[in-house]
C-alpha cells in the first residue's frame, strides 16, 4: 500500500514537471520511507495511548530510530511485514515496562547492557540488502552505535539513581535489547544460509 501511494504521488510529480523521469525513482523510495516512517509514528502513538504509556511508546520510537539508524538490524521484505514487526516489538518492550519492575534488578539492567555493547562492538553496523556501506561508513557507524550507547547507559542510570525513574530506565535497556536481537535476527539467517549453501 505504501509503494502504491508513493508511485502515485510520484508519478503526479513527474506529470507536473516538478520531477525529472530519472528522479523518480529516488523521489518513490524517499516517499516511501517518510510515509513508513509517519506510520510508525501512528502506530506509536495508538500503542502509547492504548496501553496508557503514550511517553514510553515516544521515548522508545525515538531511541529505536536512532541507534537502528547506525546499528543496522533486520529489515523485513515488505512494509507490511516491518510495521507490524515494529508493531509487535513496542508491545512487548511496553509490556516489559509496565510488569516487569517487581521482578527487575540492577544486574538485569546491567546484563541487557553488556549485550548491547557486546554486539555492536563486534556486528554494528549490520548492513540492509538495499544498501551497502564503505569501510569509512561502516567505521562511523560503529562508532555512533557506541557513543549512543555510553550516552544511553549513562541516562538510564540517572533516571534510576538520580531521579528514581527505574520505569523509564528499564526501558532504555530494553529498547537497546530489542535492537540487539534485531541485528541477532540478520546475522543468524546468514549463519544458516552459509551453512546451507556449504551442505549443498
Amino acid at each position: 500500500m505504501l509503494v502504491k501511494i508513493a508511485s502515485k504521488i510520484t508519478l503526479i510529480l513527474h506529470r507536473n514537471n516538478i520531477i525529472s523521469k530519472d528522479e523518480t525513482e529516488i523521489y518513490q523510495y524517499g516517499l516511501e520511507m517518510i510515509l513508513s516512517t509517519i506510520l510508525n509514528g501512528i502506530i506509536v502513538l495508538l500503542l502509547g495511548v492504548l496501553m496508557n504509556e503514550p511517553l514510553a511508546a515516544v521515548i522508545f520510537f525515538i531511541i529505536f530510530a536512532l541507534v537502528r539508524s547506525s546499528s543496522g538490524g533486520y529489515h523485513a521484505d515488505t512494509y507490511l511485514k516491518c510495521n507490524s514487526i515494529f508493531a509487535v516489538n513496542l508491545i512487548i518492550v511496553l509490556l516489559w515496562v509496565k510488569f516487569a519492575a517487581p521482578f527487575y534488578f540492577i544486574v538485569c539492567h546491567v546484563i541487557f547492557i553488556l549485550i548491547y555493547f557486546m554486539m555492536v562492538t563486534k556486528y554494528a553496523p549490520i548492513e540492509s540488502p538495499n544498501k551497502t556501506l564503505s569501510d569509512m561508513q561502516k567505521k562511523h557507524n560503529k562508532g555512533l552505535s557506541i557513543i549512543y550507547g555510553i550516552i544511553l547507559t549513562a541516562i538510564s542510570l540517572i533516571l534510576w539513581y538520580g531521579f528514581d525513574l527505574k520505569k523509564y530506565a528499564m526501558l532504555i535497556a530494553a529498547t537497546m535489547l530489542s535492537i540487539t536481537i534485531s541485528m541477532a535476527i540478520v546475522i543468524l539467517r546468514k549463519e544458516n544460509e552459509t551453512h546451507e549453501e556449504y551442505n549443498s
